[in-house]
């Protein structure tokens, strides 16, 4: 299949599927992109790093938690 006649499918399916979708999304996406237009910034970019930011928080913890971890292994390497 050749690109064009791709896309031309992708349009297609995205026609049908466009139907019953929430339209508030579609306003969010629009106020998105102008958000980020100033910036140079795509919708795709900032969900990739938003991403990305909420993986990070997911990981962290306190500093109670980091300070009894650090204890913890300086014990298992007998240095505490």
């Amino acid at each position: 299949m050749h690109a064009a006649e791709t896309f031309v499918r992708q349009l297609e399916n995205l026609g049908s599927r466009a139907i019953g979708i929430d339209p508030r999304p579609h306003f969010m996406a629009l106020d998105a992109h102008d958000k980020l237009a100033g910036y140079g910034k795509t919708i795709a970019e900032a969900a990739d790093f938003y991403a990305k930011h909420l993986d990070t928080v997911n990981r962290s913890c306190t500093i109670d938690e980091l300070a009894a971890g650090f204890l913890q292994d300086k014990e298992l390497d007998g240095k505490a």
